[in-house]
């Protein structure tokens, strides 16, 4: 319900009365309590002084049981104004004489007569509705108790006293309220109301947009100068108005999106543009709408957590969001957030400018796009590229040249390339060069050293000329495999050399040893056999007894010279065998074979390596075979196993004969153990392969070298001395062409196992 100023000026006047009837009453209420005690006492005072007038007498009489006397006594007694009624009671409680009004006088219990051993009592109490006051005494004479009197009062007068007092005092304040009421009404009507009515009319003229209509300020009071200071604030209204409009048009004609919101992010206002970005119509109005109708969640999400919060504190945000279009789709878009403040400090409302950026998000993406697929493309190569400067400032760092130099492209970009790649630094000149002629400088081979090898690389340079960009690529390719394929070809030529020319040298050893050995059958047979009759007849013809000859050859040991040269001859037909069979690339015996064998042939041939300059020779290691009996045969190629097999003796051969040598220079106790091979060969059952193990008690290996060991051409001999294909070639004969396995254990002074196994059941390789 609206009130008016007039309904409040009365409501506070009646307000007024109302606190001023409860003031009087709370004063009241205590003022009259205390005359009406003041009565009490007074009727108190009557009433004993009427007992003490009579009390003699009334003694008298009830000692004596004068009843008719004692009703007489009573009678007199109530002539007094206000008296109700009189009882008299023996000294026992027995009535004996009543006048008038006397509720509860009668026979007193022993609790009622213990109530009257006070000199007095008086009590107000409430009888059939009224209010009496009852006075209770003893009578007797010389000390000695004769009886009791109750005395009724009436205090009807006394509380109409009290109650006229309160309708006068009543009437006089309601008198005065009204009369307030209409004298203040009339005042307030001429003196405040209708200058208020006018001026509220005024201002409705203006809320309307009535800015033209005059106001009266002639008045020289408050209400004139308010009409005055309305009058000014008309004026500031239409200048701001004006300024409001030329901002609007300015708002409404922009293409960004401008929109302004409650502190709880509520619509107020939002310009043509939003409407057009948002695909609304313009009766589509988002007023009222909180913002989250509009964004995504995800930018919602920012808007809160992070925009709202920044502008607040430090006054603007600027960051990237999005807006929903009516049909769903993200608009990518640049939002700027402003709070506006009010005079305490708190927010009144927020302004948003929102810019699409879909078109420069577009062209980044793809400018991005391109970029991360120039730069994979870049990254995928497995050559270093690094692009420079006219100063031979990094510009371009791909993962090759990361990789390479263990430099990150940010650490690497526009430093000098010397600084982060120092051996280009002889390449420098070459990049000049490649700038100022302007033309590719084709790759130089260099050779550098990585981990404890030799390496090399390929460095091309190819010039840069583009709008005005002057610089250079550097591409570097590592030819290291090519260089070491290409040593490996040579390499491989010279052994295919040296198998033919081994083949073709056993077959040329074959004739004469052939020779040779029948040559000493032929000798044994007619110098040492005495009953053949060809040597008898040559024996006498020279005068000389077949019995002298034998005799004169066993005192010069020719029968065990012979024996010597026939078991020569035998053993270099097993070595010539032997080499036959490793020099052929295959043959038909593949297919199953027995590993004891090859291991016995293998240990054979290498009983022939002698090294002249090394002073070394096979044949002083020895050899502690311990093979498992029963061992099936496996499918295998028998030439090249013996190759693995070689390899690993070789090797162990060397490297322990290089352990005794060195010990021998370092003055150590080395000669107490002589070299040695253990063979092992086991039947694992469960994996149903057969293990070779070969156990040397050599100098052992480190661990980085053990890691190493199966690498191609890695070696740990001089250089020129070993192509370090023996080990890398060993294993992939194992491991692809028989599908076994092979592994190296080894410590440092205390030996070295080579462990290879081949699978017992397949197919033989072919």
């Amino acid at each position: 319900m609206h009130l008016t100023l007039r309904h409040k000026v009365n409501g506070a006047i009646i307000i007024t009365f109302l606190l001023i009837m409860v003031l009087f009453v709370a004063i009241q209420v205590p003022f009259q309590q205390h005359r009406l005690q003041r009565t009490i006492d007074s009727i108190e005072i009557l009433l004993q002084t009427l007992v003490e007038r009579d009390r003699e007498q009334l003694a008298n009489e009830i000692f004596d049981a004068r009843l008719t006397a004692i009703d007489l006594r009573i009678k007199e007694m109530r002539k007094v104004e206000g008296i109700l009624g009189i009882c008299i009671l023996s000294a026992t409680g027995k009535q004996l004489g009543v006048d008038g009004l006397t509720p509860g006088c009668r026979k007193l219990s022993k609790e009622g007569i213990e109530g009257f051993h006070q000199t007095s009592r008086i009590q107000k109490k409430q009888w059939e509705g009224r209010s009496i006051l009852q006075y209770q005494n003893k009578i007797d004479f010389l000390g000695e108790k004769l009886g009791y009197i109750q005395i009724n009062y009436s205090l009807e007068s006394v509380e109409s006293d009290q109650k006229t007092a309160f309708i006068i005092v009543g009437s006089l304040l309601v008198t005065v309220l009204i009369v307030m009421l209409v004298a203040l009404n009339l005042i307030l009507s001429r003196a405040i109301l209708q200058p208020i009515t006018y001026l509220r009319d005024a201002t409705k003229l203006i809320v309307q947009g009535n800015l033209e209509s005059e106001i009266d300020t002639a008045r020289k009071d408050e209400l004139g100068s308010l009409a005055d200071s309305l009058d000014k604030m008309r004026d500031a209204i239409k200048e701001k108005i004006s300024d409001l409009k030329r901002i609007t048009n300015i708002i409404e004609s922009t293409s960004d999106l401008v929109a302004v919101t409650t502190p709880d992010q509520r619509v107020q206002y939002m310009n043509r543009a939003g409407y057009k970005m948002l695909g609304l119509k313009e009766d589509e109005l988002p007023i009222g709408q909180r913002i989250i109708e509009g964004h995504p969640d995800w930018a919602y999400q920012i808007i809160m957590t992070i925009g709202t919060p920044a502008a607040i504190s430090e006054g603007t945000w600027e960051g990237e969001t999005a807006v929903l279009h009516s049909d769903g789709t993200e608009i990518p878009v640049s939002q700027v957030l402003i709070s506006h403040l009010d005079a305490n400090g708190n927010v009144e409302y927020l302004s948003t400018i929102i810019r699409d950026i879909t078109a420069p998000k577009r062209a980044e993406k793809e400018l991005r796009y391109l970029r991360n697929y120039l730069g994979n493309i870049i990254n995928s190569m497995p050559s270093v590229l690094i692009g420079v400067d006219s100063e031979s400032r990094v510009t371009q760092w791909n993962s090759e040249a990361q990789r390479a130099t263990g430099i990150s492209p940010k650490k690497a970009l526009g430093r000098a390339l010397a600084d982060v790649f120092p051996r280009l630094a002889a390449s420098e000149e070459r990049v000049q060069q490649a700038m100022q002629e302007r033309r590719i400088v084709p790759g130089s081979r260099q050779a550098y050293h990585a981990g404890g090898e030799t390496c090399y690389e390929e460095v091309t340079i190819y010039p840069l000329i583009s709008d005005g960009l002057e610089g250079a690529v550097i591409r570097i390719d590592d030819v290291t495999e090519k260089v070491r394929m290409e040593e490996m070809m040579i390499q491989s030529e010279k052994m295919l050399s040296v198998g033919g020319l081994a083949a073709g040298m056993a077959h040329e050893i074959n004739n004469p040893l052939a020779g040779m050995m029948q040559s000493a059958n032929v000798l044994e047979s007619r110098l040492t056999d005495v009953k053949m009759r060809a040597n008898q007849e040559a024996a006498v013809a020279q005068g000389i007894s077949m019995q002298a000859i034998q005799d004169f050859m066993e005192a010069r040991d020719i029968p065990k010279m012979l024996d010597q040269i026939r078991e020569s001859g035998k053993r270099a037909s097993v070595i010539i065998t032997n080499m036959l069979s490793f020099a052929r690339k295959s043959d038909a015996s593949s297919g199953y074979h027995g590993l004891v064998e090859l291991l016995d042939q293998t240990t054979e041939l290498a009983g022939s390596d002698y090294d002249l300059k090394k002073k070394f020779d096979f044949r002083q290691i020895d050899i502690i075979r311990e093979y498992e009996e029963g061992l099936p045969d496996v499918p295998c190629e028998p030439g090249k196993i013996q190759q693995v097999l070689l390899n690993i003796l070789r090797n162990g051969a060397e490297a322990m004969q290089d352990g005794r040598v060195k010990a021998k220079d370092s003055r150590t106790a080395s000669n107490d153990v002589p070299p040695q091979f253990i063979l092992r060969l086991v039947h694992e059952s469960l994996s149903d392969m057969v293990r070779v193990e070969i156990e040397d008690n050599g100098p052992g290996m480190d661990e980085e070298t053990r890691k190493r060991i199966f690498e191609p051409f890695f070696t740990t001999k001089p250089t020129g001395s070993g192509t370090g294909l023996g080990l890398s070639v060993s294993y992939f004969i194992i491991t692809e062409n028989h599908g076994g396995t092979m592994s190296v254990a080894s410590t440092p002074g205390e030996g070295t196992t080579f462990v290879f196994r081949l699978p017992v059941k397949g197919s033989a390789p072919s």
